[in-house]
């Protein structure tokens, strides 16, 4: 009776470790996929946008990125639950400010560069739910530092802009190489398991 129990024990055990790897696999495809979406619409939609209407097109792209990634995942996940945002320390809209654990993250992020591929995710468990939560940095590149380096970088219509738009404005003196936020990506464990139940029934 006994060994019969420690290999029901044992079982169950490898059942949870299994399912466990798999919601961890198709949470970090999730978060892999919306940073490439992410990183598709800066190389595209936000270099025209800066072409054609300079500070003013920088700014519209920023206020409307987590609109844009959250369609993204209702399109093409038919997920209304994940969430998506961008987030930061130093921040220029106080919308994209970072909560507690995503500051002490970014600033983890900061002290030692970290390779995206390596990211795992820190799982919140609130009122019986379980969250898993990415927060994929962001480098400001070379391109970057006309809106966020030093006074000499950032042309003086921009910074008279900046001044006006935001008077706290913290996303400045940067270089290129620093983290200057994350995409703060949010997918409950509920979704995880409908996608894994929708991807096992089509095979």
């Amino acid at each position: 009776m006994k060994k019969l129990l420690s290999i029901i024990l044992f079982v169950l055990a490898l059942h949870i470790k299994i399912s466990w790897a798999e919601n961890l696999v198709l949470s970090q495809e999730i978060a892999f996929w919306l940073n490439y979406r992410y990183l598709k619409l800066e190389k595209e939609t936000l270099k025209v946008m800066i072409e054609n209407k300079g500070f003013e097109g920088a700014r519209l792209f920023f206020n409307d990125l987590n609109r844009w990634l959250t369609f993204d995942i209702r399109e093409y996940l038919h997920d209304w639950n994940s969430k998506v945002a961008l987030v930061s320390i130093n921040y220029r809209n106080p919308s994209h400010s970072a909560d507690k654990i995503a500051q002490k993250i970014l600033i983890s992020y900061q002290k030692k560069r970290t390779n995206n591929k390596k990211i795992m995710p820190v799982i919140i468990s609130k009122n019986n739910k379980t969250t898993y939560r990415y927060l994929i940095p962001i480098y400001v590149k070379k391109d970057c530092l006309k809106c966020h380096g030093n006074k000499h970088e950032i042309p003086f219509s921009y910074q008279t802009k900046i001044k006006k738009f935001y008077p706290n404005d913290k996303a400045i003196n940067l270089k290129e190489g620093d983290i200057i936020g994350a995409l703060n990506i949010e997918i409950p464990i509920d979704t995880i398991d409908y996608l894994l139940s929708v991807r096992n029934y089509s095979k």
